[in-house]
Parts: C-alpha cells; sequence; structure tokens
C-alpha cells in the first residue's frame, strides 16, 4: 500500500503503471477497519438498539 502512494512513487522516482492504483489504499483501509473495527461496530450497534451508550459509543457529556 505504502508504494502505491504518490510521495513515495515520486521521491523514488518510480514509474508504477499500475491500473486501480488509486483504489489501493482506499480498499485495503476500508478491509484493515472493518476486520479490526466489527467488534467495536456491533458493540456500539447493539448500545444505540439498547438505548444504554456506552464505551463502544464513547459519548461525550
Amino acid at each position: 500500500m505504502v508504494l502505491t502512494s504518490h510521495l513515495v512513487v515520486d521521491r523514488l522516482g518510480l514509474r508504477l503503471d499500475v491500473p486501480g492504483r488509486s483504489w489501493v489504499g482506499p480498499v485495503l483501509g476500508s478491509v484493515v477497519f472493518l476486520w479490526d473495527g466489527w467488534p467495536f461496530l456491533v458493540g456500539a450497534l447493539r448500545e444505540v438498539r439498547d438505548r444504554a451508550p456506552g464505551m463502544m459509543l464513547l459519548e461525550r457529556e
């Protein structure tokens, strides 16, 4: 993912012509967010449904 960023490619002087290069970061970022954040998303949904805000929602007072 780092090698596909514009900053790294420009600094290293690489020419990386891969179709869909601009989608690598957002797609991998979304996968990581959903995979690692799944317990938090499920917990937040449960708290919203039960109307009992807690740590998963991190409500500010």
